[in-house]
């Protein structure tokens, strides 16, 4: 008794950490790299290595093959802590993202691997397609899985002008356990991003879980001197207050980001990318 006592208990946990706290925070089955929590957990303009969190659509301009690892924790509970491995191999026939996803604890992990391939369409616009797997692994309870997908675009009216779009779980897949079922997030998330200056970034976004009310989030990104960026973002409601920084030094980039929820307290995430040439 006991034990299906605290398999329940388990079981509720995980529904809490995939609904992400309620609407306290993005409803992406992923966490942020250092760069996107910074700016409001803005995803859906990102073009770098990890755009594969959240749209890799962002991948298909990337001219260099590169890597990239992300460390989060939410909340400062460990164990929700959550690494995440990105690598994107460039090619004439477009890009190949991979991704590694492990977050949770001892008894309760969950696992996602993703594959994505994207492109360019002529010089205006990119579009990717991602499948994932995921595994949850309940200590003594058992291993659980599913397949879900991805799908997005990002779309350049100008140099200076972004605008995008992505798509999780569109096929509304679930992961069943023994007296119930878990809908993985169904979230439509769009956005813009704005160069008016080299030194200067402002993007909005906004994300719609699909039953649930939207989250809307806005960032910048000022180049303070060479190599080195400061960035602000706030999202909510709830109210969620953002900044971080990143600097580039040769082929390397670190970045990291912190944000501070109205009601839950401080997340941290801190991120590397490695480039390498073609």
């Amino acid at each position: 008794m006991r034990y299906k006592t605290n398999l329940r208990i388990v079981y509720f946990l995980c529904m809490i950490v995939w609904t992400n706290l309620g609407l306290s925070y993005s409803q992406s089955l992923f966490s942020s790299s250092g760069r996107q929590l910074a700016l409001g957990n803005i995803q859906s303009t990102d073009n770098s290595v990890f755009s594969l969190m959240g749209n890799s659509a962002g991948m298909a301009g990337l001219k260099e093959s590169q890597a990239g690892f992300t460390y989060q924790q939410p909340y400062m509970l460990e164990e929700l802590g959550s690494n995440t491995g990105v690598a994107v191999i460039v090619t004439r026939y477009g890009n190949l993202g991979l991704l590694i996803n492990q977050s949770g604890y001892e008894h309760s992990r969950v696992n996602i691997y993703g594959f994505s391939y994207a492109r360019m369409f002529g010089e205006g616009v990119a579009a990717a397609l991602q499948v994932n797997y995921l595994s949850h692994n309940l200590n003594k309870g058992g291993v659980f899985n599913g397949f879900y997908a991805k799908a997005g675009v990002q779309i350049f009216p100008s140099e200076q002008f972004i605008v995008a779009f992505f798509v999780q779980n569109p096929e509304q897949q679930s992961i069943s356990y023994p007296e119930f079922s878990v809908l993985l997030p169904v979230v439509y998330s769009g956005g813009f991003s704005w160069y008016p200056a080299e030194t200067f970034q402002l993007m909005a976004e906004v994300e719609k879980e699909m039953e649930y009310d939207p989250v809307y989030k806005v960032g910048i990104e000022l180049l303070v001197i060479t190599q080195l960026y400061f960035r602000g973002g706030i999202s909510g409601k709830p109210l969620e207050m953002a900044v971080g920084a990143g600097y580039k030094w040769r082929f390397l980039e670190f970045d990291v980001g912190f944000a501070q929820h109205s009601q839950l307290g401080l997340t941290t995430s801190g991120s590397i990318i490695l480039k390498w040439e073609k």
